[in-house]
């Protein structure tokens, strides 16, 4: 049993662990696609 809940623990931490990795990643690949999209609309209008 308190195998099964140290599991459960540890799993919880690298799952928030790769959710602060990881949403930073996607914070930064979703600035760079408005970039993108922001210079290539100007880039047509132009």
């Amino acid at each position: 049993m308190a195998a099964d809940k140290a599991e459960e623990l540890v799993k919880m931490k690298l799952r928030t662990k790769l959710s602060y990795y990881v949403s930073p990643l996607w914070l930064k690949i979703i600035m760079v696609l408005i970039i993108l999209l922001l210079v290539g609309g100007s880039n047509i209008h132009a």
